[in-house]
Parts: C-alpha cells; structure tokens; sequence
C-alpha cells in the first residue's frame, strides 16, 4: 500500500479494504488530527500573549516583512547634536548616528592611529605632576631615594601625571631599583604607554548573578592581592564571542563583576589578562629623552 511522503497516510488502492477500509481511514484521521494539534499548539505558543501569530508578528514586521524600528532604536537614533533627520530628510537611522560620530573621531585623531598620539604631538615636553600627596606645609611627598632604591608612592593618595597630554595615573607603590650603574644625577622616569598588566591565567568561567551574565572567575586567581581594582579592564583572548575586552565594576577574591554582560554564559577556560590602563611606564636614565617625566635625583 502506498503512503503519502509527509505525514505517511495510507493510500489505499481501487477495491482494497472493502470489509475494513475503516481502519485505514481512521489511523489516516488520528494522524492529521495528531498533527493539527501539534500546529495549533505550536501557533498558540508562538502569538505569545498576543490573540494571533499574526497580530504577534505585527509588532515587530510590516505588512511587507520588513522589520519594525524599536522604541529603543527610535530613541538610540536621534542625537542632541546631529538631530533626527538626515541629509536626505529622512529620518535618521542608528547607524547613520554612528557613521557620523566615527566620522568626527577621524577628523579629531587627523590622522594619527589614536587621540593619545595626537595630544603627544600637541602638547609635547608639556609634562606636570596634576596631583599628589602633601606633607603639612604643602611639599609633595610622593616620591623618595632610599639607597639604590627608589619609591613612587601613591597607595594612600592617587599621582596623577599630566604626560604629553596624556592623563596618566600611579595608585600603589612603586619601586625602582637603580643597581650597577655609576654614580651622579638619574631621571627617573614616568612615561606613556600601554598599561601594566597584573594578573593573567587559562582558567576563567562566565558565571550569574540574579541571572546576569557578569560574572568573571578563576579558582585559581586572588585578584585582591593581585591589586585589581575597579575601573580595571578584564581582555578576554580567543575567537569566541566573549573575546573582548571589559570594565570591572566589583572586585572579590576569585571573581569579578564586569560593566555589562557576557554575550556567552557557557564559556569556560578562557584565557585573559587584566590590566591597569592608567599605569604608566617607570624606570630611569641616565641623560633625559623627549617624551618622559622626570625626576632628577643626584645617587652618590
């Protein structure tokens, strides 16, 4: 006996089942009705809380399927500066608004790969201590030589260096040790650069708080005594969707709060590192080159 291809239905031939063409007919029946069941259910759950799929689909589609501006996009596409409506009068869309403000930052960098390398240049040699800790008669206290050691303290109060118009910033102790090097005047030196990374590892899982993915842990780090702080930025490596870099907003002994939200909740051994942006470079020279704050300091 044949059968249909989809939902396999009993085809019977001329004359076949002329004393029980019942049975056929009513295992055919149970399984379009089976299956109808299954369609309206599937339909029903679909509409949502909504009294048809259509007036469900609705809501986010036209009449020529085209997808609906959201509120939000709505609201995310007009800007206090650019306004809501384009060149063309139409109104603006959010990526419009993007172009626009990426098209800003290219002109403002003019050229050069980031906004730090164009503030180098302008205010270049234009180098200044911006705030640090005093003594009672308003001295700076931040910085001292103790034999071939030098301290750059800024655990109790932040030093802020204002480096070729870079904004630069030491928050702990620091120590520079000035060994095999002969005697007379040293620079020590803050200078511009990447950041110093503190902690680092393969172990990293994503996990929940009151179901937000923003959770960052490692049972095998102590970020505390790593001296990770908030406002520290957490770069997870790798091609999956969570490599990107991230905010930290919490930090505990073997876990960290991000600003935001992990787009994959079920990743697990993720390698990272964690990094203090604001940290310059320190170290010292024995004649000074452009581009450095310096300290002069006479080591005998």
């Amino acid at each position: 006996m044949e059968k249909t291809d989809f939902l396999d239905l009993e085809l019977p031939n001329n004359n076949e089942n002329q004393d029980n063409w019942d049975e056929p007919v009513n295992a055919n029946f149970k399984k379009i009705d089976a299956f109808c069941k299954d369609l309206g259910e599937e339909v029903s759950n679909a509409s949502g809380n909504k009294k048809s799929l259509e007036e469900y689909l609705r809501v986010a589609h036209d009449e020529d399927g085209n997808t609906k501006r959201t509120e939000e996009m709505e609201l995310a596409s007009q800007s206090m500066i650019y306004g809501d409506i384009d060149e063309n009068s139409k109104p603006r869309t959010l990526l419009t608004r993007l172009e626009l403000i990426d098209y800003d930052l290219i002109k403002m960098k003019n050229g050069f790969s980031s906004m730090d390398d164009k503030l180098a240049l302008i205010m270049q040699d234009k180098n200044l201590v911006m705030s640090c800790s005093l003594d009672a008669n308003g001295y700076p206290t931040w910085f001292g030589v103790t034999g071939v050691n030098a301290t750059m303290d800024g655990s109790e109060t932040p030093i802020w260096f204002m480096i070729n118009g870079v904004l630069k910033r030491i928050n702990k102790q620091v120590q520079i040790k000035v060994q095999s090097v002969p005697a007379g005047t040293k620079y020590f030196y803050v200078k511009h650069g990447e950041g110093e990374v503190l902690s680092s590892g393969s172990e990293g899982i994503v996990g929940s708080l009151d179901d937000r993915k923003n959770i960052f842990q490692d049972d095998n780090a102590n970020f505390v005594l790593s001296g990770i702080k908030e406002g520290y930025v957490l770069t997870v490596f790798g091609t999956t969707a969570n490599a990107r870099k991230y905010v930290i907003q919490k930090v505990e002994e073997k876990r960290l709060t991000i600003v935001g939200l992990f787009p994959d909740a079920a990743m697990g051994n993720m390698q990272y590192e964690i990094r203090d942006i604001m940290a310059p470079d320190v170290g010292f020279d024995a004649l000074k080159e452009s581009g450095k704050f310096y300290v002069a300091v006479s080591i005998s």
